[in-house]
Formats: structure tokens, sequence, C-alpha cells
């Protein structure tokens, strides 16, 4: 029997996403269903027009440092045989369970609100009177990244990204057989037979 724990990815300072909360009630909720009310599409009745969620944040709010929660259940039995049949033949078998890797642990951390881009603007007439220098190119400041402070609001009508909270690594079942027989001379001569079939590849809900 094999056990496998797979770590999960951090950042050293928190500064990543790490998931998204479904539930997370929005201040602006009641302005946009009355807005949507009134022009509804066909698809979604107002009555099912729901405006919540957004990100959560390592190590904010009660949140682990970790960016996902790892798989603990990684068993691998396996089982194999050997036997000689004569001193020049042997049959050699085995199943057992392996797990690939998450993949995501090479990924890096999802740093939404950790970046700020502050935009240079030259002129705000054409041309006929410059804003800006070289020795004062950002004359409006420059802005700062609002990091996980706003929580849940946290880039609000933009398209985000975050990691599965609970992801599974692939689960594959391996069985062989083969013979081997010995030859004249040095030779020897291998026959075998391996599959490998994929048992889990999809993620775990929460």
């Amino acid at each position: 029997m094999r056990y496998e724990f797979q770590t999960a990815l951090t950042e050293r300072y928190n500064r990543s996403v790490r998931g998204f909360d479904s539930n997370a009630a929005m201040p602006f909720a009641a302005q946009a269903l009355a807005a949507y009310t009134k022009n509804p599409t066909p698809e979604i009745p107002a009555s099912q027009f729901a405006v919540q969620g957004g990100l959560t944040f390592a190590g904010v709010n009660g949140n682990p440092r970790t960016m996902y929660d790892p798989p603990k259940t990684e068993l691998m039995p396996r089982v194999g045989f050997a036997y000689s049949i004569n001193p020049n033949t042997v049959i050699r078998g085995g199943i057992g369970v392996f797990y690939g890797s998450l993949g995501i642990r090479l990924q890096d951390a999802i740093q939404t609100g950790f970046n700020q881009q502050t935009n240079m603007v030259t002129s705000s007439n054409g041309g006929i009177r410059f804003d800006d220098s070289l020795n004062n190119p950002f004359p409006n400041g420059i802005l700062q990244p609002t990091g996980s402070s706003l929580g849940a609001l946290t880039y609000v009508g933009n398209a985000i990204s975050f990691f599965n909270p609970n992801p599974r690594a692939p689960r594959m079942l391996k069985y062989q057989f083969d013979i081997q027989r010995r030859l004249g001379g040095n030779f020897v001569l291998t026959a075998g037979y391996l599959r490998a079939a994929v048992l889990t590849w999809r993620s775990r809900a929460r």
C-alpha cells in the first residue's frame, strides 16, 4: 500500500486569490435587480436573477494560506508476483493504482487585486496643453492596488479567475503481465501486456 499527499501551493505574503464565495452579498444587488426587472432576458426571469458572489483570498477572513484544499485520500494499493516455471522461464504480473500530479502545484498565484496599472495621460485636449512631463509623468499620482481589502467586491464587473478549492488528481489503474525466456548465449526474450485505465479525472464539487 502506497500513500501520497500533495501539499497545496502558498504565496509568501498571502497575495493571492483563493476561491469564489457564491453566497457573498453585493451592496448594489437591489439596484441591479431593479434595473434588470425593467428589461429582463427571456432566459432568466427576474425572480431568478441573483447578484451575489465574489472572490476570496488566502489567509483572509479565516481562510487558510493554501490556495486550495489538497486531497488527502490518495491511497494506492498494488500487488505483483513473479513465478519461475523452470530455470529458463519466468512469468511476472501486477496490478496497482497510481495518481498523477495535481498540475496546479506549478501554477502561479492569481494576484487579482494585488497589481494595479496607472495609465499615462499626456493631454486631455488633443495636445493643446500637456498635463504631464518627464519630470512629473503622473501628476495625479499612481493608483495603488487594493489587495484583499475590498473582499468580494474586488474586480467586480470584470472577468475573474480562481483556484478550484477541491482539486482531484487523475487516478489510473494499471496492470501488466509478461513472460521472459532465456535463450542460448546471452539472449533473453520477453513478451508482455500492459494496460492502463483512467479512473478519475473530474474535480470534486464542494
